[in-house]
């Protein structure tokens, strides 16, 4: 259960990182009247951001997604010993997060 959570925050994170890039524009549009528009690009900072933020986002999605998946098909085995599986691989997976995250903010 602790490889499946991982590997879905890892891929989440992935996928929402490139679902990020795609969809978020580094670009702001302001209408001052209606024949007059501002265009302003965002510091490279905070669009960098914008994305983790997303990604992160999305890498909890999925992984409280395969946590439930996975408590919906224990319920039918007897799901008594899968919610100590469950809560400590939740840990587990959020210190790693956790972690990858406070790494990468340090390095930037």
């Amino acid at each position: 259960m602790e490889k499946k959570l991982i590997k879905g925050a890892i891929y989440g994170f992935i996928i929402g990182l490139c679902l990020a890039i795609l969809f978020i524009s580094d670009t702001e549009t302001v209408n001052h009247t209606q024949n007059t528009r501002t265009i302003i690009e965002l510091p490279l900072r905070t669009y960098i951001l914008k994305i983790l933020r997303f990604a992160i986002a999305s890498s909890f999605a999925v992984v409280i997604g395969l946590g439930l998946v996975h408590l919906l098909q224990s319920k039918e085995n007897g799901g008594e010993s899968f919610l100590r599986g469950y809560v400590k691989s939740f840990v587990v997976t959020l210190v790693a997060i956790v972690i990858g995250g406070f790494v990468i903010t340090r390095l930037f």
